[in-house]
C-alpha cells in the first residue's frame, strides 16, 4: 500500500522555524533599541533585513539536517582520495586467534574437507631440561638427567581431504597459510593427513508404511556418511544477513576467500575418535520414514562388534569412514523391516547406489563451486555542494540598491554611498554564513580515517576551524573588502587559526576516532620527552608532534588492530630491509612513534628487533628406523620407511629405542640407499623376535652445542646504590651480556662461596647493566666468585615457550637523553607489557652500539638460515645459528 504524501504537523527544528527566528530577532531588537524603535511593521527596511537573515539561517539549518552519509559523502568527480570509514571486512575480521579461527582458515583451502588444530605433545626435536643446572640438553646424549618438557605454543594440523586436489599440494598450501597467519609465540610442528579407519555399522531398522525402500536406504547411508565425515558448508553474506545474524557475528574471525563458515556448525563437527551407539540411533532416527532402530553393532576391521561404544584403534592419526556404498549394500549391514517389524524389506541395490552417487556428485559440485566472499558496502550518501552560496543581498528588494542589479544609472553619489554602506554591513553576515558553510563542508575531513589531503608534520597543527573567502560575485566584495586580491584570503586563515586551540581540538577529534575503533594512543608528553625546536625557532609542543603519529596509527588502525598478535612469516625469502615483520612489532612501533615498519639495522636510529623464541627451537632431520642385523660385520642396518636425506659420514643419535641398545653414542652413518643406512655398532637381537627394535634418529646435534646453559657466570660483585638501612647497602651483581630482567623479577644464584648469596632473590634493576639484591653487602663478597652463576631459575623450564625478546638500541635519541632517557625507557616497558599477549613473557634489552652490532650479525645469520631451511644440512645450520642467537637471550 502506498502511503499518502502529507505535510507533517510536528514542530520544526528551531533553526528551521522561520517564524520563531523572526520573533526572537524582533525580541532582541526590542531589548537593544526598544526606546527608539517601536514600530516593527513588515514594510520597515530593518524588519526586511531581519526577515532576510532569518531566511538565510533556515537555509543553513536545512543543510545541517542532511543525513550524515550525505554530509560525509565524497565528491562525484573522483577528486576525493581520502577514506571515511573502514568496511566491515576490514575492521571486524582478525588474524586467526582461536582454534575455531584456524579451523576456518584451513577449511577455506581447496582440497580440505575438514580440519582440526591440536596442541603438539612434543617438539619435533626433543629437549631435556635439567633443573639442577638450569640447562637444556638432548635425550640421546645421555649426558644430563632431567625431564623432557612439551613446548607450549606448538600445534599439529589434522586434515581430512576431499580429493579435489593432490594431497601434497594441499599439504604445501596448508604449511604456507599457517606460517603466513601464525601468531607470536606459536608455530606449527606437523601437518598430518588423517588415515581412513573403515568402520562397520550394523542395525535393524523399521520403516513407515508405503515408504520408498530405496530412498530410505539411500538416506540411511547418506546420514551415516555425513555423521562420520561431516563437511562444513560455506554461506553467502546475504544468507547470513537473512538469518538474522548481527554483522559483528558474521565477520567475526579471519577473512576467508570462500564465503562464511558457521561457528555453531563447526563446533558440532568435532573430530570423532569414539563412536557411540546412542549417537548412531539418533542419526538414523532423523532419516525420513524411519520409525524404529534396533540391534546396533559397531566394529572396525575384523574386530569383534561392540554394542555401546567403538574406540578407534589409532585415534591420533585416523578418522572413521563408512564403507563404500556398494560394499555397504552387499554386506547387508542394514536390514530394513516393515512398519510392524515382521517382514524384511528388500531394496534394489542398483537403484540405491545410483541415488547415493548422484547425491555425492551434487555435493562435490557444490564444494567445487565455492561461495565468493563479500563485504558490506559503506553507505555512500548523496554528495551535497555544501559551500554553494547566495548572498543575502540577492534576497532583498531591488529598490535597496544592493545585489547584482545594483542602482540605476541616475542614482546620485549620496545614494550610491548609502548602498555601499549597506553592502558592507550585509557582507559581515555573508562572511559569517560562508564560514559556517565552510565548517560544515570540512566536517568530512575532521571525521575522516584518512583525509583527502595528507597532513604533513609541521610546527603548526592542522586547522580545525575553517573560513571561506566571499566570492567575487558577491556584490560589493571587491569594492568594500580591502586587499581583496592580495591579503584577504590569508587574513581569513589567520583569523580562524589558533595553534593551541587547533592542537587541542585535533587531538580530541583523533582520540574520538580511535575510541570508535576501541583504540587509544600513547600520551604525547610521555612519547616526546625531549623538546624539539621547529622551523620558526620556537619549541614545538608534544601535543602538536603527536598529531601526525596519531593520524598514521588511525589510517592503519584496521591492520594494527587485526594483526596485533600476528607473527612474521619466516618462510619469506627476504629477511632484511623488509616490512615482513610481526603485527605486534608494527603496532608497538606506531604506539612509540618509531617511524619505519621495516626490519633493518638499528645502528644510529630508533627501533627494535623482536625475537620470537619458539622459532629458535631445534628442528633437525629425524626419522623412524627399524634396527636389523647387517651383512657387514660390526654394523647395524637402520631401515627407514621414508627417505632419510643423509650423506656418508653425517652423524646421528637415537632416542625412543625400547631396548636401549643405541642410546649412548653419536654414530657416523654409511648410506645404503635412500631409505636405509648403516651405523658402526654390534647388532643386539631383540628379546622377542616378533617385535623388532625401533627408534628415532636425529642428525646434527653433535655439530652444535649439546648443552645450552640457561645461566651466566657472574663477573663482578660489589656494593649497590640502594640503601637497606642507615648502615648497609644492597649487593650489586654484574654478569656479562644481557640480563633482560625487571625490578621484582626472581633470579637464582649458585656456586658462590658466600652462602648468603646462593639461592633465590628478587632483584632491582634501577642501574643499567647491573642487578641489585636485598642482601647487605660485605667486602668479602668480592672474593672467589669465579664459579658463581646467575639464572632465572626456577621460573623458566625452557628458553622457547611463550617468550619474546625486544632488543632496543641504548644510543637512541630518546633513550639516551641524559635527564629524560629513563622516563622514555619506562614508557617503552609499559607499552610492551600492555601490548604483548598476556600468556607471553616479554624481555626487554638495551644494547650499546658495539654489542648491538655483534648481535645483529648473529640475528641476521639466523634469519637467513631460518628462511632457507629446506634440506637436512640447512636445518642443521639453522639450529646452530639459533643456539648462537639464543646465547644472547637466556
Amino acid at each position: 500500500m502506498i502511503e499518502p504524501l502529507t505535510i507533517t504537523n510536528e514542530p520544526l527544528e528551531p533553526g528551521m522555524d522561520y517564524a520563531r527566528l523572526r520573533a526572537e530577532g524582533q525580541q532582541l531588537i526590542a531589548g537593544l533599541a526598544g526606546h527608539i524603535w517601536t514600530d516593527y511593521n513588515p514594510t520597515d527596511p530593518g524588519i526586511t533585513l531581519l526577515e532576510t537573515l532569518c531566511y538565510a539561517i533556515t537555509d543553513l539549518s536545512y543543510r545541517l539536517g542532511f543525513d550524515v552519509q550525505d554530509l560525509l559523502a565524497s565528491s562525484p568527480d573522483g577528486s576525493s582520495s581520502g577514506k571515511q570509514f573502514f568496511s566491515a571486512r576490514e575492521i571486524l575480521t582478525v588474524n586467526p586467534l582461536t582454534i575455531m579461527d584456524y579451523r576456518k582458515l584451513l577449511i577455506d583451502i581447496k582440497g580440505v574437507r575438514n580440519a582440526w588444530l591440536e596442541k603438539a605433545e612434543a617438539a619435533e626435536t626433543p629437549v631435556v631440561y635439567d633443573q639442577a643446572s638450569a640447562s637444556i640438553s638432548f635425550p640421546f646424549t645421555g649426558a644430563v638427567s632431567g625431564q623432557q618438557p612439551g613446548l607450549n605454543g606448538l600445534y599439529r594440523v589434522l586434515l581430512e581431504l576431499d580429493g579435489s586436489d593432490s594431497d601434497q599440494r594441499v599439504i604445501n598450501n596448508v604449511w604456507k597459510r599457517m606460517r603466513k597467519f601464525r601468531n607470536v609465540g606459536e608455530d606449527i610442528a606437523q601437518v598430518h593427513v588423517l588415515g581412513d579407519a573403515e568402520v562397520t555399522i550394523k542395525a535393524d531398522i523399521e520403516i513407515d508404511r508405503n515408504a520408498d525402500v530405496n530412498e530410505v536406504l539411500a538416506g540411511v547411508y547418506e546420514r551415516l556418511h555425513g555423521y562420520l565425515s561431516p563437511r562444513p558448508a560455506f554461506h553467502t553474506l546475504e544468507s547470513r544477513l537473512e538469518s538474522g545474524r548481527e554483522v559483528e557475528e558474521i565477520f567475526n574471525g579471519p577473512p576467508l576467500d570462500n564465503g562464511f563458515l558457521d561457528d555453531g556448525e563447526l563446533e558440532s563437527f568435532q573430530r570423532i575418535t569414539e563412536i557411540f551407539t546412542a549417537d548412531i540411533v539418533t542419526v538414523l532416527m532423523q532419516v525420513e520414514r524411519v520409525t524404529a532402530v534396533r540391534n546396533v553393532l559397531l566394529s572396525q576391521g575384523r574386530q569383534t562388534p561392540v554394542e555401546w561404544v567403538l574406540k578407534l584403534r589409532d585415534p591420533v592419526n585416523s578418522r572413521p569412514v563408512l564403507k563404500p556404498v556398494g560394499q555397504f549394500l552387499s554386506d547387508g549391514d542394514i536390514t530394513l523391516y516393515s512398519h510392524d517389524g515382521a517382514n524384511v524389506v528388500s531394496p534394489d541395490n542398483d537403484v540405491v547406489v545410483s541415488k547415493v552417487e548422484r547425491r555425492q556428485e551434487r555435493e562435490r559440485k557444490a564444494a567445487d563451486t565455492r561461495v565468493v566472499s563479500a563485504d558490506l558496502k559503506v553507505p555512500g550518501g548523496q554528495h551535497r555542494d555544501l559551500t554553494d552560496f547566495v548572498s543575502t543581498q540577492e534576497e532583498l528588494p531591488i529598490n535597496f540598491g544592493v545585489g547584482r542589479h545594483g542602482l540605476s544609472g541616475s542614482a546620485d553619489n549620496l545614494r550610491r554611498a548609502q548602498a555601499k554602506q549597506l553592502q558592507a554591513y550585509l557582507l559581515v553576515f555573508d562572511q559569517l554564513m560562508l564560514n559556517y558553510l565552510a565548517q560544515l563542508a570540512n566536517a568530512r575531513q575532521l571525521f575522516a580515517v584518512k583525509p583527502d589531503k595528507e597532513i604533513a608534520a609541521t610546527d603548526m597543527p592542522a586547522p580545525t576551524y575553517f573560513a571561506a573567502p566571499l566570492p567575487a560575485q558577491a556584490a560589493g566584495a571587491e569594492d568594500v573588502i580591502a586587499n581583496y586580491d592580495a591579503g584577504y584570503h590569508a587574513w581569513l586563515d589567520e583569523l580562524v587559526a589558533d595553534p593551541e586551540v587547533d592542537a587541542d581540538r585535533m587531538n580530541r577529534f583523533l582520540d574520538h576516532l580511535l575510541a570508535r575503533h576501541g583504540q587509544d594512543f600513547t600520551p604525547g608528553g610521555a612519547l616526546y620527552p625531549i623538546e624539539e625546536t621547529g622551523a620558526s625557532g620556537e619549541p614545538v609542543p608534544a601535543t602538536v608532534r603527536v598529531i601526525p603519529a596519531k593520524r598514521r596509527f588511525l589510517q592503519d588502525c584496521a591492520e594494527l588492530s587485526r594483526n596485533r598478535a600476528k607473527g612474521f612469516n619466516y618462510t619469506d625469502g627476504i629477511t632484511w630491509d623488509t616490512d615482513n615483520v610481526s603485527g605486534l612489532e608494527k603496532r608497538i612501533k606506531r604506539l612509540l612513534d618509531i617511524g619505519s615498519d621495516e626490519r633493518h639495522s638499528l645502528q644510529g636510529v630508533e627501533g627494535f628487533h623482536l625475537i620470537d623464541h619458539i622459532l629458535l627451537r631445534p628442528v633437525l632431520p629425524n626419522g623412524h628406523v627399524t634396527f636389523q642385523g647387517a651383512d657387514v660385520p660390526d654394523k647395524v642396518l637402520c631401515a627407514g620407511r621414508r627417505k632419510h636425506g643423509l650423506q656418508d659420514q653425517d652423524e646421528v643419535g637415537f632416542m625412543q629405542t625400547p631396548g636401549g641398545n643405541y642410546l649412548q653414542s653419536v654414530y657416523p652413518v654409511e648410506v645404503v640407499d635412500e631409505y636405509d643406512f648403516l651405523i658402526p655398532d654390534t647388532y643386539v637381537a631383540p628379546a622377542d623376535p616378533n617385535i623388532p627394535e625401533t627408534g628415532i634418529w636425529i642428525a646434527g646435534l653433535q655439530k652444535q652445542d649439546s648443552l645450552i646453559s640457561l645461566s651466566r657466570a657472574i663477573s663482578k660483585i660489589g656494593e649497590g646504590e640502594q640503601l637497606l638501612d642507615e648502615t648497609h647497602h644492597t649487593t650489586a651483581i654484574t654478569a656479562p651480556g644481557l640480563h633482560g630482567l625487571d625490578t621484582g623479577d626472581t633470579i637464582f644464584i649458585s656456586g658462590s662461596r658466600a652462602d648468603a648469596l646462593n639461592g633465590v632473590h628478587k632483584v632491582r634493576c634501577d642501574t643499567p647493566g647491573c642487578l641489585e639484591i636485598d642482601v647487605p653487602f660485605k667486602p668479602a663478597f668480592k672474593k672467589e666468585n669465579k664459579h658463581a652463576r646467575i639464572s632465572r631459575h626456577p621460573l623458566y623450564p625452557d628458553p622457547y615457550s611463550c617468550r619474546l625478546s625486544f632488543i632496543f638500541p641504548a644510543a637512541g635519541a630518546r633513550a639516551a637523553a641524559v635527564t629524560v632517557g629513563q622516563r622514555f625507557r619506562d614508557l617503552v616497558a609499559e607499552v610492551i607489557r600492555k601490548e604483548t599477549p598476556a600468556h607471553i613473557t616479554p624481555h626487554l634489552y638495551w644494547l650499546e652500539d658495539k654489542m648491538l652490532k655483534k648481535f645483529e650479525v648473529d640475528y641476521k645469520a639466523w634469519l637467513q638460515a631460518k628462511a632457507a631451511a629446506r634440506t637436512n644440512s640447512q636445518k642443521i645450520r639453522t639450529a646452530i645459528a639459533a643456539n648462537k642467537l639464543l646465547g644472547w637471550l637466556v
